[in-house]
């Protein structure tokens, strides 16, 4: 089923409506003009935008990332939710490793002393 802009726009609006308070918390909000003219004052080519005088909703990456949690049937929404999974196994494969270089690096330590 091929959705159209239109129902993409009606389903980030009900999830905003349901899941306000967390989006909030990771950041999603209406930033001011000035303060996204501060944040770019570093970025190279961006002296010239034109940001709207009322300013932008800015979606940081973990409000981006929840809403990709959110979302059912986009595939993109799939795509976040398995390179999100895979970053965990990643994470915790490499703790494993990690902890037994620890344990080992501790055992030949012990047996110095």
């Amino acid at each position: 089923m091929i959705k159209t802009v239109d129902e993409d726009e009606k389903i980030i609006t009900r999830i905003n409506n349901t899941s306000a308070t967390f989006l909030t918390e990771d950041g999603l909000r209406l930033y001011k003009n000035k303060e996204i003219k501060e944040m770019l004052e570093t970025v190279e080519n961006t002296k010239n935008l034109q940001i709207p005088p009322r300013g932008l909703i800015l979606i940081p990456k973990r409000a981006l990332l929840r809403i990709g949690m959110l979302l059912r049937d986009s595939e993109v929404a799939k795509e976040v939710r398995s390179r999100l999974l895979d970053i965990i196994h990643d994470v915790e494969v490499n703790t494993d490793i990690v902890n037994f270089l620890l344990k080992l690096f501790c055992y030949r330590l012990s047996a110095l002393y």
